[in-house]
């Protein structure tokens, strides 16, 4: 470690303890002239402790103890001198069971606002006390911060306070984002760090390096070492109210390496037998990420409070990866080595090993180095184990009047809708820490059942028995006007913003937003939770891009369900985003009157640990089940022990734990049939039904592509990775990508047809152009656009524009002349994808 944020003093040795003249002393520690302490560390050597005696050193928040097992030579962590009577440090030495034993205080650190070397442009302030409020910042380091001058020592750093990030995954990352603090040479010195365990620390190397690359581990600087975490103010710069870093020892050097071939990397064990930090720590990222990947980081420049990289926007790009390194642009300054980088999963990427200087002028003459975990663990032959996730969902279903409209079923939208979410609800396994809860809105928003533990009871309240149709889902009537933004608004209160909570919205509209508040007017309270998006209808109804924007800017997916099959397919699809891995099928399936079986769905299981097999049909009048054949031609029905089951009045679904009787690995299938209904069974009628199967503890797909905007006529590349909950990639693994894309405009439409005047249903107003749709809907027979359905595959070979030259997990296929017509183009295949297009020269957002 190399950055100076303090002096190291060497005193005439004071003794204390029975082998000496005192037991205890106020010790008043010498400060720089003219600049206060921050904080002082204390050393002691030549230490002995025979039977329970021990040395208790009053830190100003709580007691250092050391005793035989410290060993004969130790450091205290910071001491808040400020909060000690006069500044002076208590400290005792306790006789429990001999008369003799002692110890030496040598020295000490004292941190305080210091030049970094010759450098006359740094200023350090390490105050991790924070004794000022408002917090005075550095004078930064001019070397590693674009467009700063080294001779007028002019900069403007491109990071931001890390206070102001929202509170999603990038708030995990900013809590769990720590700073070393060691003795070095003839200073203290600081490092940026991150919690990837509840008692180890990932850094760079280099920080703890006894010289330069290829030198040994600094365990001296170890023994002094401390970690702090909490180090920040608020997001205007000042004191928070219940400010309280928490700061940990170190115990010891875990992994360490700092070598010529580009190694750089260090985890430390901090001493937790007084408790944990309370903080969760991040899991490691297994595989490297892909070039053009959206990353964060988060570091301490100059010793300073937490600042986060990029200052504006959320992310920033990857430039290029090796085995070895990351490369990234953004500005650091001493200190921010060792800092986390980290993706929109919450996975900790790399630790920020080096980087070109800036030149005097400015100029930013190279990128930054990230030496990758991936490669980490490699080395060092460990996979973490996955974090648990606890979810809150909060579903908010539109019940404005045009939800009362007659489907193709005969029945009205609010009724599927209620099939649909019934379903949802019904699935959610009940137990653990996962969390439900329901608001309803029209002209105003409803606060239905709020955020409560899955069990029966609760799920007697929402949906009844059943067949699930009761409950205060089933007493959902439509009527009014719609407010969308009042209805999340009201969601989103429910949430608590715990960093140890997923936190998702499922939403359901049927049509555009006429009643304030609007999603605009609310939106600034969303942070970055999880969106599940289902329109149900087309452009006649719905405000696409509004709902597109939506889910492209809270990391979720947007889909349009175009008939009340489709509505419970879609929703499955969400309870699979948000509970579980993911699809292993989605197909769709017509079953004649005239057949009373259907034809045998294979899927495979390679591992996962349980299936959710889920079929759904279009007629409250029929009925269907199923059972499910093994690798091996067993039969399992919906009656077997290790199978939990459940019927609405058009969906029955069944949870396989796996394995069951002994078989996992292998390809099953589900068949699909009437059930008998004895003597007086109904006449069968043509059905169309759909089978998902949802996969837990498999591979999921995340996208990686950036949130970029697209023209019509622009190529478009759907990186994405599929990996599991421990962040290791599946090899041999296929992806393909469907997608659903209009051949006509509705604005083309609309012009060649004209325009109507405002339309209104059960008190809800449409507006002109949307009136125009639907009227021009209902002429065409119910169908507005005519759509194709294309399939890609995508690579994991290096060549198609994956990022990497061998397989990784991550895959990509560049696809030209897919945005031929503005309008809505969607996959409700593995991974659901909306992306609104706009002619070329309108700017126009994409989301998967």
């Amino acid at each position: 470690m190399s950055h100076n944020i303090g002096r190291l003093i060497t005193i005439t040795p004071i003794g204390i303890g029975p082998n000496h003249p005192i037991n205890s002393i106020n010790y008043d520690h010498p400060q720089e002239p003219g600049q206060p302490s921050r904080f002082v560390i204390l050393h002691f050597n030549n230490a002995s402790f025979p039977a329970n005696n021990r040395l208790e050193v009053n830190l100003g928040y709580g007691k250092d103890v050391f005793n035989s097992a410290s060993g004969s030579e130790f450091w205290t962590r910071p001491i808040n001198v400020n909060a000690l009577p006069s500044g002076n440090i208590p400290i005792n030495y306790i006789q429990d069971g001999a008369a003799t034993g002692g110890v030496q205080l040598v020295g000490f650190g004292r941190a305080h606002r210091i030049h970094e070397g010759a450098n006359p442009c740094t200023f350090t302030n390490c105050d991790i006390f924070l004794h000022t409020n408002p917090y005075v910042e550095p004078v930064y380091d001019t070397y590693w911060i674009c467009g700063a001058n080294a001779t007028t020592c002019f900069s403007d750093p491109k990071w931001k306070n890390a206070a102001t990030l929202p509170n999603d995954l990038r708030d995990a990352a900013r809590k769990a984002a720590c700073m070393i603090i060691s003795a070095h040479g003839d200073h203290l010195s600081t490092c940026s760090a991150t919690l990837i365990a509840d008692d180890l620390v990932f850094s760079a190397g280099h920080c703890l390096a006894i010289s330069g690359t290829n030198s040994p581990a600094d365990l001296s600087g170890a023994l002094s070492a401390s970690v702090v975490l909490g180090y920040q103010t608020d997001a205007s710069g000042n004191k928070p109210a219940t400010y309280e870093p928490k700061i940990f020892k170190v115990l010891e050097v875990v992994e360490y390496n700092f070598t010529t071939d580009g190694k750089d990397y260090l985890i430390l064990r901090i001493d937790i037998s007084n408790g944990t930090s309370g903080i969760s720590p991040l899991p490691m990222r297994t595989d490297l990420p892909a070039p053009g990947e959206e990353l964060f980081a988060i570091h301490h420049p100059n010793g300073a409070v937490k600042k986060a990289s990029p200052k504006t926007g959320d992310f920033f790009s990857v430039l290029s990866v090796s085995t070895n390194s990351i490369r990234i642009s953004i500005d650091v300054a001493g200190g921010s080595s060792g800092s986390g980088l980290y993706d929109k999963l919450g996975n900790v990427v790399g630790t920020l090993s080096a980087g070109g200087r800036r030149d005097n002028l400015g100029n930013c003459s190279s990128t930054l180095s990230y030496f990758p975990t991936a490669t980490l663990l490699k080395i060092i032959g460990t996979t973490p184990p996955p974090p648990t996730v606890n979810r809150d969902v909060m579903i908010v279903i539109d019940r404005s009047g045009s939800m009362a409209q007659i489907t193709q079923t005969g029945r009205t939208k609010i009724e599927e809708a209620r099939d649909a979410a019934s379903l949802f609800i019904s699935m959610v396994q009940q137990g653990g820490g996962n969390r439900t809860g329901l608001v309803s809105f029209a002209n105003a928003p409803n606060l239905d059942h709020g955020l409560a533990p899955n069990n029966n009871a609760n799920k007697n309240t929402l949906i009844g028995p059943a067949p699930y149709s009761g409950g205060i889902v089933g007493g959902l009537i439509p009527n009014g006007t719609t407010t969308i933004g009042g209805g999340l608004s009201t969601a989103i209160s429910q949430f608590s913003g715990s960093a140890t909570k997923d936190e998702v919205i499922l939403l359901l509209t049927d049509g555009m937003q006429n009643t304030p508040p609007m999603i605009e007017d609310v939106e600034a309270s969303f942070g970055n939770r999880r969106f599940c998006i289902v329109g149900y209808g087309d452009a006649s109804n719905l405000d696409g891009p509004t709902l597109a924007r939506l889910a492209i800017l809270h990391d979720g997916s947007y889909t349009v369900a175009q008939d009340e099959l489709t509505l419970k397919k879609f929703f499955a699809s969400c309870f699979g985003n948000i509970f579980e891995s993911g699809f292993l099928m989605d197909p769709d399936f017509h079953l004649p009157r005239t057949t009373n079986k259907a034809k045998p769905m294979p899927f495979n299981i390679c591992g996962e640990e349980s299936a959710t097999i889920v079929v759904g049909w279009d007629r409250v009048d029929s009925q269907l089940t199923f059972n499910i054949s093994t690798p091996n031609g067993n039969t399992i029905s919906l009656s077997h022990a290790n199978v939990i089951t459940d019927r609405g009045k058009t969906w029955v679904y069944a949870r396989l734990t796996l394995p069951i009787d002994g078989e996992q690995d292998g390809l099953w299938q589900v068949n699909v049939f009437r059930p008998s209904q004895g003597e007086f069974t109904p006449a069968p009628h043509n059905l169309n039904y759909f089978v998902n199967v949802i996969a837990k503890g498999g591979p999921k797909l995340h996208v990686l592509s950036q949130k970029k905007f697209s023209y019509t006529g622009n190529s478009y590349n759907p990186l994405v990775r599929l990996s599991y909950d421990t962040n290791v990639s599946p090899s041999h693994a296929s992806v393909e990508l469907f997608v659903k894309r209009p051949l006509q405009s509705t604005g083309n439409i609309l012009v060649n047809k004209g325009m109507q005047s405002t339309l209104q249903i059960d008190g809800d107003t449409i507006p002109p152009i949307y009136a125009s749709l639907i009227k021009i809907k209902d002429d065409q027979a119910g169908k507005l656009v005519d759509y194709e359905t294309l399939n890609f595959k995508l690579f994991d070979d290096g060549v198609h524009e994956d990022g990497s030259m061998g397989p990784d997990g991550i895959f990509g296929n560049p696809i030209k002349d897919l945005f031929n017509a503005q309008g809505l183009f969607h996959s409700g295949r593995l991974q659901p994808m909306a992306i609104i297009v706009k002619p070329l020269g309108k700017r126009c957002g994409q989301c998967m």
